[in-house]
């Protein structure tokens, strides 16, 4: 897990509130760490993400097409670069199930998975967005390291356009984000205008 994850579940803890966590395994984490267990009031396995790696390349091809057409649209697509691993575990239908059957009030979700922000607000839910990164400076910061390897160059524009779109879309389903920096803050301000954006957790 990430650390800033851990932050937040610390966090949570310090205001007292009943915190639950979905975790999906890994390839490198393929046990559900038990020590998170001191971090919070329970544990949801969520079983094993999909790793991108395990993708054939049309199925990849096809995954990024999707996303630039949708982005081009300026309309939702399934999946963005960051969120294949776990829209093709279900991620979803697990965390809506999940809230549903522990009736939470609010839901904080890594804003690589911002694009299931509406579908929890529509059930009634707070939806708290919690930005480990400013993803779509992530992305246009990769394009530049791809230099070295110009073949890469068209995929890494795929995903800057993507998640700019992602962020455009859905940031705005969400009460509020959570940024690790002021300096990301402000930036996700610009992005989200109408978001509340708090630095939290670090």
């Amino acid at each position: 897990l990430h650390l800033r994850q851990l932050a937040i579940l610390q966090l949570i803890r310090r205001m007292g509130c009943e915190s639950h966590v979905l975790v999906f395994t890994t390839a490198e984490r393929p046990r559900v760490p038990v020590d998170l267990v001191q971090l919070c009031d329970g544990l949801i396995d969520a079983g094993a993400r999909v790793e991108y790696a395990t993708l054939g390349r049309m199925t990849r091809l096809t995954s990024r097409l999707r996303m630039i057409q949708s982005a081009v649209l300026h309309r939702p697509s399934p999946s963005y670069p960051f969120s294949i691993p776990y829209d093709r575990a279900d991620a979803g239908r697990l965390i809506r199930e999940a809230a549903t059957r522990l009736q939470t009030d609010a839901v904080i979700l890594p804003t690589v998975l911002l694009h299931l922000a509406p579908r929890l607000a529509d059930d009634g839910l707070t939806v708290i967005g919690d930005a480990v990164d400013v993803v779509s400076q992530l992305t246009r910061q990769f394009i530049s390291y791809g230099y070295s390897r110009p073949w890469r160059i068209p995929s890494l524009v795929a995903n800057h356009i993507a998640t700019r779109s992602q962020e455009s879309l859905f940031f705005k389903s969400c009460a509020e984000v959570w940024a690790t920096t002021q300096a990301e803050a402000d930036a996700l301000q610009r992005i989200a205008p109408t978001a509340n954006v708090l630095v939290a957790g670090n």
